[in-house]
């Protein structure tokens, strides 16, 4: 029964007030059909770390100096090398496909150091995993776990290298070891007004065994992945340390090293019933029937994804024709690269719609959006008709009773050197001030040996070869107590050209025989 009476209710308290306001806004996402927050811990589920795995990379070694020096001057400038074409994922792309995914599903993306930050509802951090976990296993298909020997035939003795390491697509494996050696390389002088003082300056000998390898990968008729190395065996050995006497009071003794150093640049495809086989015989211990082996497993299993494009073989080919310190000056064997369609061009053909997606670039890879398979083999097929992979070839060089039996593929380069270093001093630079002076020796290097450079093209094998020599040094006493003593070299140079027509041997030179041939079992 109503009485007529008004019930009065109190004003609610700031403090209430606030506590449901609270409560309307973690009702609001229920609302919304979105996740309910009950407390403040399940508020922060909104937010979610998801971690980047592929930009967790084994570190990569340094790469190989593709100029063949051993002998590395106090003052001597890095190398050339080939490193990593780039990071396998770029943190960049790995972001853009999981904020399409996560944007779809109503998330938002922020990258951090690593891993992203996906901000929304629960479907929004899966749809960012999975989209890594897609990349991550078209990544994993570049991946293969490669293992090199190099023994020496008949040795009872263990392997000069021995080793297994991970190797991807764009990225160099280094195997083996190198030491290195200091020595005295000269003196550097420092005058004062009535003072003189020479502080040696020591270089460095690189004395081991090597074999970089610099990878990418072929889809073949089986659909399944293969991983296609270009190669560097790098042999060196130091024979021994001599020191020549300048004569002057105020320096010590120069030490001259002489090392002695084979290098073969190899490449081709690594079977996946055998190894890919290299092999060097040679009249010193250090040659004496090498023989290096070059096995790979793949990481993944099945048929290849066909909207993986690996682009670092021809990027490869161009980054390793860095020319011989034993000739600088030579014709390059290796042209300078066709490039017949930019990487614009290739997606431009083939997603002329500007609605479709686009396929996503790094250094070396092209990924085409997984909706459109067909498109990606026709990209696929386009690359390999822009850049095709000829069967396995193989050259043989032989001089002064080494020889080298390489394996090659049309358009990589080979190179076959037999050198020899060590230092001389060739003459002196005075270093004057009011009452002093003294002079600084000037160090040369010294190179000598037989280096060969070709390449595969068509049905000939296209090169040079250049051979240097020491037939004598003659020293030289100055007439007064100001220099010291020179070392004065009687060299000799020889080049010449090389070209093989199929499948025949040659003399190019009075003491270089070449020859190459088609493996027998080859799949031409």
């Amino acid at each position: 029964m109503n009485s007529g009476h008004t019930t009065h209710r109190p004003s609610l308290r700031p403090r209430k007030a606030v506590r449901l306001a609270a409560l309307a806004l973690g009702l609001a996402p229920l609302a919304a059909g979105g996740p309910v927050a009950t407390s403040p811990t399940v508020q922060q589920t909104d937010w979610a770390l998801v971690p980047i795995r592929a930009l967790n990379e084994e570190p990569q070694p340094q790469a190989a100096a593709l100029d063949g020096q051993h002998l590395i001057a106090p003052d001597a400038g890095d190398s050339p090398a080939a490193a990593s074409l780039g990071p396998e994922l770029p943190a960049r792309l790995a972001e853009d496909l999981a904020m399409e995914a996560a944007t779809a599903a109503g998330g938002n993306v922020q990258l951090l150091d690593g891993s992203l930050l996906v901000r929304g509802p629960a479907p929004s951090h899966q749809a960012a995993r999975d989209a890594l976990e897609a990349l991550e296993g078209a990544l994993s298909e570049l991946r293969f776990d490669v293992n090199v020997r190099l023994t020496v035939a008949g040795s009872d003795g263990p392997p000069l290298i021995d080793g297994s390491r991970l190797v991807r697509a764009g990225g160099v494996g280094v195997f083996g070891q190198q030491e290195q050696h200091s020595y005295v390389h000269g003196y550097r002088i420092e005058v004062a007004q009535d003072a003189v003082i020479g502080a040696p300056r020591v270089g460095h000998a690189l004395v081991g065994d090597l074999v970089h390898l610099w990878a990418s990968t072929r889809i073949d008729a089986d659909g399944q992945r293969q991983l296609f190395v270009q190669g560097l065996l790098d042999v060196s050995r130091l024979i021994s340390i001599e020191t020549f006497d300048t004569e002057l009071l105020a320096l010590g003794q120069v030490e001259q090293p002489v090392l002695e150093a084979t290098q073969v640049m190899f490449a081709g495809l690594v079977p996946g019933t055998g190894p890919l086989r290299l092999m060097v015989s040679g009249p010193t211990e250090d040659t004496a029937q090498l023989i290096l082996e070059v096995s790979a497993a793949a990481r993944h299993s099945g048929a290849a994804n066909g909207g993986v494009v690996d682009l670092a073989r021809g990027l490869w080919r161009s980054r390793l024709r860095s020319p011989h310190v034993f000739a600088p000056d030579g014709p390059p064997a290796l042209p300078p690269g066709e490039t017949p369609a930019g990487l614009a061009q290739l997606e431009a053909r083939q997603f002329p719609d500007r609605g479709a997606r686009p396929p996503r670039s790094t250094e070396c890879l092209l990924i085409a959006p997984a909706n459109s398979p067909e498109r990606a083999r026709r990209l696929r097929r386009l690359r390999e008709a822009l850049d095709p992979l000829s069967a396995p070839a193989e050259v043989k060089v032989s001089w002064d009773g080494f020889t080298a039996t390489v394996p090659t593929v049309a358009g990589a380069l080979v190179r076959v050197g037999r050198t020899r270093e060590t230092t001389m001093v060739v003459g002196y630079e005075p270093q004057l001030a009011n009452e002093a002076a003294l002079c600084q020796p000037v160090i040369e290097r010294v190179v000598t040996g037989t280096l060969v450079e070709a390449v595969l093209r068509g049905d000939q094998v296209v090169g040079h070869g250049v051979r240097l020599g020491l037939s004598g040094t003659r020293q030289h006493a100055p007439g007064n107590g100001d220099s010291g003593r020179l070392q004065l070299p009687v060299r000799s140079q020889r080049s010449f050209p090389l070209r093989l027509i199929a499948e025949r041997q040659q003399q190019p030179d009075v003491g270089v025989t070449a020859s190459w041939s088609y493996p027998s079992g080859d799949d031409r």
